[in-house]
Order: structure tokens, then sequence, then C-alpha cells
């Protein structure tokens, strides 16, 4: 049966299993607010005053208590008991990590007037078959079988918090492709495969760009292309051979998606005007920007026709002059100590200086910052 208690009359249990058995209450109370890594008691108390109260599906298991007839013993919920009689006495957590959590929260929880709990009350034997089932792991079914990535992501999206790797599967179904084996697949890497589909890359490479509501739009507006893209990036990290450590920095993230930038679904580069004549004019001519076709008329007549250049001939360049001093003359310089330091470097033979540059850089940039 179940009943409202008073939390002064539970006493933590000396003989709980998360801890060395204990002599008193006071020392099971420590025990649990000790080991803040392993137990989380003012993480708890902190919950508990923002939802101002416990979970209402979960009750506390108590049995009667043998040394005080009017008190019960707490067998299943004895952090919930330690956090609450913390938050009422803060003295009780002096001298262990939580001390700060529980004096500044307090003042926030007495006036919630929490005082008793609902209690199942059943004796050590029967408690300890229900017990199990919330704390040992699975029992075939007959306990509590924890949420895979899937389910989580899922519970997430529900209350608005959407994960990148469960949007790109939604848009596949979304597009009638088949997701449920990639999903099984990267249920075990999901970590990996949102660090990869969060790079700023896949949008700036790739056109797929994620909002916060759960959507995904394609630049250039191809939503089967993108549907495609995608079926190709998660099929690949669903693959066996695919481990994190090929995506594990920026660098090998750019690396990966690169691989799929000929599927990219990014708007095309719009050409200015100019640019656009330019390339419909050598289009319908079949040469190359700025140069003329065979026979056309000049100011002085009709030129002489020369053969077309085709998409394959290579522009000579005029070749290089080799450089014989640091610096060209004829530069006007204001400031008097970067002219002065002007007028040094051209007067620097490249060819008995071989390595004067890179100490003349460093030279000018300190100068330089110090004067601008």
């Amino acid at each position: 049966m179940s009943m409202r208690i008073d939390i002064a009359a539970i006493s933590l249990d000396v003989a709980n299993f998360r801890h060395d058995k204990a002599t008193t209450e006071r020392d099971a109370i420590r025990f649990l607010l000790s080991d803040e890594k392993t137990h989380k008691v003012s993480e708890l108390a902190q919950d508990i005053v923002d939802r101002q109260g416990l979970d209402p599906s979960s009750l506390l298991i108590v049995t009667s208590n043998e040394g005080n007839p009017s008190g019960y013993i707490a067998l299943e919920g004895n952090r919930r008991i330690a956090a609450l009689k913390a938050l009422m006495t803060p003295d009780l957590a002096k001298g262990t990590p939580g001390e700060t959590t529980f004096k500044s929260l307090s003042p926030k929880f007495l006036p919630l007037n929490i005082t008793s709990v609902e209690c199942v009350v059943l004796g050590r034997t029967e408690a300890a078959i229900w017990i199990k089932r919330k704390h040992y792991k699975g029992m075939g079914g007959a306990g509590i079988v924890a949420w895979n990535a899937v389910a989580t992501a899922r519970s997430d999206a529900s209350e608005g918090n959407y994960t990148r790797w469960m949007t790109a599967l939604a848009y596949l179904e979304k597009h009638e492709i088949g997701a449920e084996i990639i999903r099984e697949s990267i249920a075990s890497k999901t970590t990996t495969v949102e660090r990869v589909l969060g790079s700023s890359h896949i949008a700036s490479v790739l056109g797929l760009n994620f909002d916060k509501s759960g959507n995904l739009t394609p630049e250039n507006g191809d939503e089967k292309a993108a549907a495609f893209l995608l079926q190709a990036i998660l099929e690949a990290m669903s693959a066996k051979s695919f481990v994190e450590t090929r995506v594990s920095s920026a660098n090998r993230q750019l690396e990966f998606i690169n691989q799929f930038s000929a599927s990219s679904v990014k708007r095309p580069a719009v050409l200015k005007p100019a640019q656009q004549g330019s390339a419909a004019s050598n289009r319908n001519s079949g040469t190359l920007p700025g140069v003329a076709s065979a026979g056309t008329s000049g100011a002085g007549g009709t030129q002489p026709s020369a053969a077309p250049l085709t998409t394959n001939t290579v522009a000579r360049s005029k070749p290089s002059k080799q450089r014989t001093m640091l610096a060209k003359a004829g530069l006007r310089i204001s400031n008097h100590h970067l002219n002065k330091f002007y007028g040094e470097l051209r007067g620097l033979n490249v060819e008995k200086n071989p390595h004067i540059a890179a100490a003349i850089i460093r030279v000018f940039l300190e100068k330089s910052s110090s004067f601008f």
C-alpha cells in the first residue's frame, strides 16, 4: 500500500547497498554526500528545487522501523531522502563537496513546504524483488531497459531539441529512402556522426543547411539530390570500416566531407552582368575571353584571320625577369623611419643575401606594428 509519510519519520538504511554498512543514519548520509561523483546527491537536490518536488511517477519504498514503532526505513530512495534532509538542514553537508550547493539551495527549498513524501510500505523480502528491477541492468526485460541513442534523440526532439543525425534520417524517410539499416548501424556512433554533420563544411562545401527547428534545406533547392547526398554520407559513416579517428579533427572532417563535393547541392555562383555577357559571347564564338575571333573587323579594316583558340590552348606568359635587389625603387613613404628602412632594402643584393628577406620581413612587421 502507499501512504504519505513525514520526511522526519524516514531514516536512511544503514545497510544500503550503495555504500559500506554504516553505524548511524548520519554516517549513511555522509557516505552518500561525500562521494558526489558517484551518488550525485547535490545534483538531485538541485533538480528537486527546480521541479519543486520529487518525481511523482517513482515512489519511495520503505519498511517499518523495528527500533522506532512510529518510524520507517528507506529501502528504495535513500538518495532522495538524503537530499531532502540536507536541504532542510544544510549542516548535514558540511565538509562535503556539495556543502556550498546545499547552503544556497536551502533558502529556496524551505518555502516549498515539502515535509512529507508518498511511499510504498513493504517488507524487506518483497521490496528486494522490485528494487532489483530498478537497479539491475536488463533482467531479461523484467527490469528497466535503458534507452538507446535513437530513443534518447526522439525524446529530445519531442521537447524541441533536435539532433542533426536524426534530422538527416527523417529527411531520407521523407523522400522515401529506407533509413532503418543506417539507423541501426550508426546507433553506436551517433556522437561521431553528429560531429560531422555539425561541421560548418556541411553547409559551405555541400550546401546542406540544418536549422535548430529540425529542418534541413538544400541551398539550391534540389531536395531529391540532397536526399541522395545525405544517404551517401550516412552510409559511409555506417560502414563497419568507418572509425572515429577518420574525423577526429576539423581538417579530417573537411577531408571526409570533400569526398562528396561532386554531389554538392550548393547554389551556383552568380556571374556579374559583364561576366555573363563575356561568357555568353565566348560560348557562341568558341574563343577564350579577350581573344578576337577569326576575320573580325577593327578600326583599320578587316584583321587577318587567326587560328581560333580552343580551351586546350595554353596561354604563354612573358618570362619573368630575375630581381637583383630586394626592393624596387619608386615608392614614396611619408614616415621617416619606414622610408629609411625602405632605402636600406633598395641597397640589398638578393644573390649576396639569400636569406635576408625573412629577417627583413620580421623587422618591417615590428616597425610597422609600433608605428601603427
